[in-house]
Order: C-alpha cells, then structure tokens, then sequence
C-alpha cells in the first residue's frame, strides 16, 4: 500500500523536514516510530489517573502520537490536518478545566464547548493551512494564561520544567523543519528528537495538572 491517490500534504515535495520521502506505507520511518513515546506516555497518564480528566487527557495524549505517526507516515493533507488538530486538543481541554474551575461548573457539563470550539479549529486550520502552527502557539499561551488567571494550587515548578522540555523541543524542530542541518549521510533524527521531548513535556504537564489533586502547595517566596 502506498498514498500516491491521497493529497499530499502541504510541505511536500521537498519541504517535510530533515528525513526524506522513503515512499511506501511509511514514508518518514524515524518521524513515525519517535510518536510511539507519545502512545507510551499516554498509557502512563492513564495508568496514574485517578479521575476522568486524567484518563481523557491520557488518551490525548495518545491520540497525538497515533495522528502524528499517521502523518509521517503518510504525508498527506489529511494526515497533517489531524496531525495539527490532535495536539490543539490537550491544551484546549486544560483550558475548559481552568474555566470550569473558575466559573464551578463540572467539567462534563461543557463538553459541548469543547466539542464546539475544537470544531471551528478545525475549519480555519483546513481552510486557512498557513495558520496551523500559529494555533498551536495560540492555545499554548492561552494554557499558560489560563493557569495565572485562576492560580490553582498546583506545583508550578512542574510546568516551568514542562514549558522548559517543550522550549528544547523546538530548539531541535527548528533546524530540522527549516533543513538547516540536514544531511545525506546522517540519519534524520532532530524531528524524532522533538516529539521524544514534547512527549516528555507532556507527561511533566501531567504531573503538574495532578498536583493539586495530590495534595502537592504551590509555595511563595
């Protein structure tokens, strides 16, 4: 099997970062089997969680390493699409909790919300591609804001070294997505690299969303 008849994602021909087109059923092999940290990381959460915002956001997290691998895999359109909508997913879901949080309200009784604004996400990043990764930025800061606006009692410690493993992430997707450093003779490894980081990073976020319902207190200096 091959994905010739699917349309391509937009980064094709020469644009899907450092590791090339193998072509075949897995197109990108390193870029594919790194998500499986995120598969493994997913069943963690799930194994810790002791509520159902843990067990859904474990399997979020999952979810983004089966798209991810689908899309390296693939390097279609489709396939980046979900790629992109599957990572919108965790930070949306810590920013509805905040919200509810704040407002009292379980959890649950906004899913319509979520199901809603994940929705209209999903429209502008088919219809708009070039905003893609300028949603993610905007979800990420809107999950740090959300976190100062209600003050939680959480470790905050944790989501320094969560946002600090997710700064190094990039610090490797950079040159990898702009073929600074790419080389015929070296395997491909700086995207692996970023999504073994962003998985980590992900797992830490955990630990500091967990951390209230552990009983673990902010302290202030």
């Amino acid at each position: 099997m091959d994905w010739i008849s699917w349309m391509p994602a937009t980064c094709l021909p020469l644009d899907c970062f450092c590791e090339g087109d193998m072509g075949g059923f897995i197109r990108q092999p390193i870029n594919t089997v790194s998500n499986l940290a995120f598969v493994f990381v997913g069943i963690w959460v799930w194994m810790r969680a002791k509520n159902n915002f843990g067990r859904a956001f474990a399997l979020l997290v999952a979810v983004i390493g089966l798209s991810s691998g689908f899309y390296h895999a693939s390097l279609s359109f489709v396939g980046q699409n979900i790629d992109v909508m599957a990572i919108l997913l965790v930070p949306s879901l810590v920013v509805l909790d905040n919200f509810a949080y704040e407002t009292k309200r379980p959890l649950l009784s906004l899913t319509w919300a979520y199901i809603l604004g994940n929705t209209i996400l999903l429209l502008i990043i088919v219809l708009f591609p070039d905003l893609r990764r300028g949603m993610v930025g905007i979800l990420c800061l809107a999950l740090v804001l959300s976190e100062k606006r209600v003050q939680r009692t959480r470790n905050i410690s944790l989501l320094g070294i969560a946002v600090g493993c997710f700064a190094l992430a990039f610090a490797f997707w950079i040159p990898d997505r702009f073929q600074w450093v790419c080389s015929p003779t070296v395997p491909a490894w700086g995207h692996a690299v970023w999504h073994l980081l962003c998985a980590t990073s992900a797992g830490i976020l955990f630990l500091y969303l967990e951390s209230e319902r552990d009983g673990i207190r902010q302290t202030s200096p």
